[in-house]
């Protein structure tokens, strides 16, 4: 009896036994189901961006170091640190009284030089004798070979296609009478007649025997080829007679004579030749006169190159903006001594702000110029700038066995954004829309935890570009399936 009892009191704590425990495991899996649910994420569509990300500083797009070409002290100085300057605007100026007295004296030696020059084309021109007539070589008097002076006759020309009848008329009829008048002439030896044409008519008259006041004359005749100088004749101009008869001169009489010294090496004329006005007539050789010609010449250029290369060294004085921008930072001021090697002060545009990062090369062939940027700054960080990618290096540089590459990126115009300021770019490269995304913690390698009919279970996915956050999935779930969002779960 005893026995039986202890066999019941063994079942029956079995039994609460197993009852305690059905009940324990029942809420350990309520529990644990309920932790499921809290770590679950939904399989969603949207957008997603892949960046390429670095760091960089912001760097002015241009900046200028501005130093002398001239040693000296300052005499002037405008701007200051601040300042907004225009390319060419002048930021400072040397002392220039040394080059502007050299300027002076080079301006008095460039004077005489060509004072100098001048002479000695004119010497040199003379070496060749020109014709100031038309006519006929009537008397020769040099040769090829000979050596002249200047002043030495030449040659004798004379015209006598026209002859010139130069006659005495009554003072008181040439105020009838003009140039360009038609004249009537007879000559007295057989009263030949012919016309000829007013060429001169004397400022002044003369008393001939009789006390005649007469004014003379000149009437150009075309020679027919009967008349000869010398020959005398009467004349008739607008029904007005001459007051007695004149006599014919050639048109030309003249006589070439040389215009420098030397020996004749070129004679182009000879006696009985006809020659117009402006013919060589010969050309000397005097190597006194070609030399003393040429060092002239280079006097002049070398006093001509000596004047302009100070003027233009003179703006060398003149320190000059190389382009607009912004003074931040000057180091002299009016009185201080310079060397070339001062800086004076430096120039940036700061209306061109660029940031430099360096990229993997991994992912520098994502990266291309004209893509945009996301950029924000240690020091701004509740602000979001963009910018542009503008320059690509092709040459890398080797950091701890990685290859980067430098990127430029220009920044969008800001004030607050200051040269020198710590930012982080994230360049991108691509944007995805209406694709599948999950958390980027539920992903393990390539595979997520799928929850289904109440339980998580093990699924391969094919992924695509990620963010900060997210990642797409390209095959392997659907949209709206449930995925835990913590890896292990």
């Amino acid at each position: 009896m005893f026995k039986h009892k202890k066999i019941i009191i063994a079942i029956a704590a079995a039994a609460i036994v197993i009852i305690v425990t059905v009940a324990s495991s029942i809420n350990g899996a309520v529990k644990n189901t309920a932790k499921i649910k809290s770590n679950l994420a939904e399989v969603v569509s949207g957008s997603i961006v892949d960046k390429v990300k670095g760091t960089g500083v912001v760097i002015a797009g241009v900046t200028y170091d501005i130093t002398s070409l001239q040693a000296g002290m300052v005499t002037s100085s405008g701007f200051e640190e601040g300042d907004t300057v225009r390319k060419g605007d002048v930021l400072c100026t040397i002392d220039s009284r040394e080059i502007e007295n050299q300027i002076r004296s080079a301006r008095i030696n460039l004077d005489r030089c060509e004072e100098n020059y001048r002479q000695s084309l004119a010497a040199y021109d003379d070496l060749t004798t020109v014709s100031g007539y038309s006519g006929k070589i009537q008397r020769l008097y040099v040769s090829k070979g000979d050596f002249v002076a200047a002043g030495t006759k030449i040659a004798d020309v004379v015209d006598n296609s026209y002859l010139i009848l130069k006659i005495p008329f009554n003072t008181t009829d040439v105020g009838r009478i003009k140039k360009g008048d038609t004249a009537s002439i007879t000559l007295a030896s057989d009263s030949l007649t012919m016309q000829g044409v007013v060429s001169r008519i004397y400022d002044y008259s003369e008393s001939l025997s009789g006390y005649r006041m007469v004014t003379y004359i000149e009437i150009t005749v075309n020679n027919p080829g009967a008349v000869t100088k010398g020959e005398k004749a009467y004349a008739e101009v607008n029904g007005i007679g001459c007051n007695s008869a004149g006599e014919f001169i050639n048109s030309v009489e003249k006589t070439i004579v040389s215009g420098g010294s030397g020996q004749i090496t070129e004679l182009n004329i000879r006696e009985g030749d006809y020659i117009n006005e402006g013919k060589t007539v010969l050309i000397l050789k005097n190597d006194q006169v070609t030399n003393a010609k040429k060092s002239s010449e280079i006097a002049l250029r070398d006093a001509r190159n000596n004047l302009e290369n100070l003027i233009a060294g003179l703006e060398d004085y003149k320190i000059k903006s190389p382009a607009d921008g912004t003074v931040v930072s000057k180091n002299i001021k009016k009185g201080d001594n310079v060397t070339p090697q001062t800086v004076l002060m430096t120039v940036s545009d700061l209306d061109n702000l660029y940031v430099d990062v360096e990229v993997d090369e991994i992912f520098i062939a994502k990266v291309v110029k004209g893509q945009t940027a996301e950029i924000t700054a240690e020091a701004l960080p509740d602000r979001v700038f963009t910018g542009e990618v503008v320059r690509i290096d092709n040459v890398g540089v080797a950091k701890n066995g990685v290859t980067y590459y430098p990127v430029r990126v220009k920044i969008e115009q800001s004030p607050e954004l200051k040269v020198g300021m710590n930012l982080s770019v994230g360049i991108v490269v691509m944007t995805k829309d209406s694709v599948m995304l999950i958390p980027k913690d539920a992903l393990t390698g390539d595979s997520v935890m799928l929850y289904e009919d109440g339980k998580l279970r093990e699924v391969k996915v094919q992924t695509g570009i990620r963010d900060n956050d997210y990642v797409e999935v390209v095959s392997g779930l659907k949209i709206g399936d449930m995925v835990s969002s913590k890896r292990g779960n």
